[in-house]
């Protein structure tokens, strides 16, 4: 049984319905890409610390919980791995379908999974390499469909399809199907990275079975599985996305673009009569900007290194822009064929420097959280970091992926022990202001920002934005920067609130009767207009204490009432976007009543006292519960 999520066109319908009837159908990427409408999606690879960590925890620790107990840092995506070697061991108990299922209950329903390892039986016994076994499925080419025997549409003989039929029947809230994580890794980077005309190159040869560690077979073999793969996912979830599985190299792309999945050397006949394009939906890159800070200059006869946050923020840019290019060279433009979907899968920088690459809590907190705004500027639709939590503490960590958590290291912690990085309060930052919302290409175009600034608009469904803005870096192994903005004047703003890039946190937060603010080298969140917070003077707020209401209403924002000695102080009370939740009007004899949290939801608030001698107290709270 099919089940639909949303309502779907009367083209999708039909195109369902062609799936659901046929078992099969001639539509491929060449014809249709799925649009992909709902808002961005940010998150992290899962990954496995232990058997005190199991997978829904690790989800709260991205996600949070339902009931606020672990706040998590907004995710609404994660990125794990389901290989057949598990899925033979564990089919009988159903492993880890519930958990799948209850990602949902978290707002985590277009997760993305990659698909790869074959079990020891179903393992192509074959060496195109000398002394390497090929590590794709046996039987890639049998038929793909058989007449329903045993059960299934699919060819049991085909344990490539047969695999793929199963997860993607029995496992829930997934979208993004990767097809091997890193199919073109290779240990030869001078060879898999070299221009076209050299010794071995990609461009002009495909690539040699003994350079692809991840597959140790031909390139054909590949597109084969992304072409059983999105047959059979298609069959199921017709609007889910086949996506190469996180490449970093332009050449292997082009040789899965020139190539069909025929074993003889990719020709186009009547049984391979597509190139490997018509079988994916959603082009998925990583990229891991620290190694590309730097460049060769004749001048000096060295390196020059520019390791600062913006620099590798126009790193994972280029990167996007790379690939698209080889795309559309193969007619992968909107015009000749749809355009791909994008997906950044895999992406940070570490938290201390290794070697001479860049890394500092500054540095990774300032990259991810450019890195989530620029994602929708470039179109993405998925940005997902490396990793959940640290691989090794501060001193035992020796390489720069043993630092690249959003928590610090928790392997040897249980729930509610873990510590959050910067990096996951930077990331929870963005998730709070602009997870609800999509980018707005042309209000960003209105703000005219200079060269020294960057950032975004995004617009939510009531037709309210928020910016966020940043000073742009320019100095090797430097976050410092500042510059002055002022909104276009055509848009006569009187009043702003700027919210600091640790809100979530420290509830920090700016007003200016003006319409300019002070950047620094991280994002902030600006809201404008009349009204947003009520306040006489550019005032610093800054919550100290965190509020727990006990419940029967006394004392439960006992620091208001302690600001508030003067005669006749009136309180109003705003959540965090500048809504009015309370208000009293004062007192003769003294502020001496009581306000009334119990009520209030858990989260931050801004309020402001107002004195009978004129003079604004202001502050935030938490209220957590």
């Amino acid at each position: 049984m099919i089940t639909l999520t949303r309502r779907i066109s009367l083209f999708n319908l039909l195109l369902l319905l062609s799936y659901t009837l046929l078992g099969q159908t001639n539509q491929t990427a060449n014809d249709y890409v799925p649009p992909f409408n709902e808002t961005f999606q940010m998150g992290s690879v899962l990954g496995y610390y232990g058997r005190n960590w199991e997978m829904e925890d690790l989800a709260h620790l991205l996600a949070g919980t339902p009931d606020g107990k672990v706040q998590g840092v907004g995710s609404n995506c994660f990125r794990l791995k389901l290989t057949d070697s598990f899925i033979e061991k564990y089919k009988k108990n159903r492993i880890n379908e519930a958990e799948y299922r209850y990602f949902g209950e978290l707002g985590c329903k277009n997760n993305v999974v990659f698909l790869e390892g074959p079990s020891d039986l179903h393992r192509e016994n074959k060496e195109y390499c000398a002394g390497y076994r090929s590590k794709m499925f046996a039987n890639l080419y049998e038929p793909i469909w058989d007449n329903g025997e045993n059960g299934t549409p699919v060819n049991e003989n085909n344990y490539y399809a047969a695999f793929v039929y199963y997860v993607a029947t029995n496992y829930e809230n997934v979208r993004f199907w990767e097809i091997i994580n890193e199919p073109d890794f290779s240990y030869y980077f001078s060879i898999s990275t070299a221009a076209p005309g050299t010794s071995e190159n990609w461009w002009d040869t495909d690539p040699n079975p003994c350079h692809t560690e991840n597959l140790r077979a031909p390139i054909q073999s590949y597109i084969r599985t992304l072409r059983i793969a999105y047959e059979v996912i298609k069959s199921i979830k017709p609007n889910d996305y086949i996506c190469i599985g996180g490449i970093g190299r332009d050449s292997f792309l082009d040789a899965i673009l020139r190539n069909t999945d025929n074993p003889d050397n990719g020709k186009v006949t009547d049984q391979f009569p597509l190139k490997g394009g018509a079988y994916f939906d959603c082009m998925s890159y990583h990229i891991y900007p620290m190694f590309f800070l730097k460049k060769w200059t004749k001048a000096t006869e060295g390196m020059v290194y520019f390791r600062h946050s913006d620099a590798a923020v126009e790193v994972f840019e280029g990167r996007k822009k790379t690939l698209e290019k080889v795309l559309f060279n193969y007619g992968y433009d909107g015009k000749l064929y749809p355009k791909k979907r994008y997906m950044m899968s895999e992406s940070n920088i570490p938290s201390k420097p290794f070697d001479k690459y860049i890394g500092s809590h500054e540095a990774q907190r300032n990259y991810i959280m450019k890195a989530l705004v620029k994602s929708q500027a470039i179109d993405l639709d998925v940005f997902l970091l490396y990793l959940t939590a640290d691989l090794k503490t501060d001193t035992e960590a020796t390489k720069p992926y043993d630092a690249m958590g959003l928590y610090k290291y928790i392997a040897d912690k249980v729930p509610g022990q873990e510590r959050i990085n910067p990096a996951g309060i930077g990331f929870r930052n963005v998730s709070y202001f602009i997870k609800d919302k999509f980018y707005s290409k042309s209000r960003t175009n209105e703000l005219n920002l200079p060269n020294n600034i960057d950032g975004g608009a995004f617009k939510d469904d009531n037709g309210d934005f928020i910016y966020v803005l940043w000073a742009k870096t320019s100095k090797d192994m430097s976050e410092e920067a500042t510059a002055r903005y002022s909104f276009p004047a055509s848009w006569k703003v009187d009043q702003l609130i700027q919210y600091n890039w640790d809100f979530t946190e420290s509830q920090d937060s700016t007003v200016y009767n003006s319409n300019d603010v002070i950047l620094h080298g991280y994002p902030t969140f600006i809201k404008i207009g009349s009204g947003i917070a009520p306040a006489n003077t550019q005032t610093k707020v800054t919550a100290t204490k965190v509020v727990t209401p006990n419940g029967d209403g006394i004392n439960d924002f006992w620091e208001i009432e302690e600001l508030a000695k003067l005669k006749d102080a009136s309180v109003l009370i705003f959540d965090y976007s500048g809504v009015k939740v309370y208000e009293n009007k004062g007192y003769d004899n003294g502020w001496n009543a009581t306000i009334n949290g119990k009520d209030l939801p858990a989260g931050a608030y801004y309020y402001v006292i107002k004195f009978s001698n004129s003079e604004v107290q202001t502050g935030g709270i938490r209220v957590i519960r």
